[in-house]
């Protein structure tokens, strides 16, 4: 598949609200946790995570990666990397998601009083991440299952200002059905 940009491509990592005709590689190359599926009216765990389950009272909500995830570099993908991938989200000033909002020590956060959400916390050893909120939320799935999965150590050092502009996004890796193969920027790119 090549992909022919119709203005000049400086990065291949854009805000697709800012550019929704990037949308189409994107999403071969990154995926989201999971699919909604309309005949089921539920998310099928067809990509990287394995389930997202909630307590009663949708106060607290657990996240479960799949064994065996890897990136198209082959680096194994992490719960780590998806908790990583959630602040990357919400602390990248270009993306500025409100997603976790609700999560205990969000706004703090935010803010930069704490470099970490109180609420969010995750276990590399059952490869899971627990995020506690500040106040029910029974709809908190689909903020869970959107995260776009991106490898923590491609930004060792780089601050979140920073993230669009580091050489990771010049040719990225993800965990989609497709790889970049090969980059002519400005003007396309390859995906096997």
């Amino acid at each position: 598949l090549a992909w022919y940009s119709g203005s000049e491509i400086t990065t291949h990592f854009e805000n697709v609200q800012w550019d929704p005709s990037l949308n189409v590689w994107h999403k071969g190359v990154f995926e989201s946790g999971a699919s909604w599926n309309p005949k089921t009216a539920g998310y099928d765990f067809d990509t990287y995570l394995a389930s997202i389950e909630s307590n009663a009272d949708f106060t607290e909500w657990t996240v479960t990666m799949k064994e065996g995830v890897t990136f198209h570099d082959g680096s194994a993908a992490t719960i780590a990397d998806y908790v990583f991938s959630v602040y990357s989200t919400m602390l990248n000033p270009r993306t500025g998601s409100n997603a976790m909002k609700y999560v205990e020590g969000y706004q703090d956060c935010k803010d930069g009083v704490t470099e970490e959400m109180t609420g969010l916390t995750y276990d590399e050893a059952t490869n899971t991440a627990t995020f506690k909120l500040a106040q029910a939320y029974w709809d908190f799935t689909g903020s869970l299952a959107g995260i776009i999965l991106i490898p923590k150590a491609a930004f060792e050092g780089i601050a979140w200002a920073d993230m669009d502009t580091s050489d990771y996004y010049l040719k990225p890796i993800g965990t989609g059905p497709y790889m970049i193969d090969k980059v002519q920027m400005p003007d396309y790119l390859t995906l096997v």
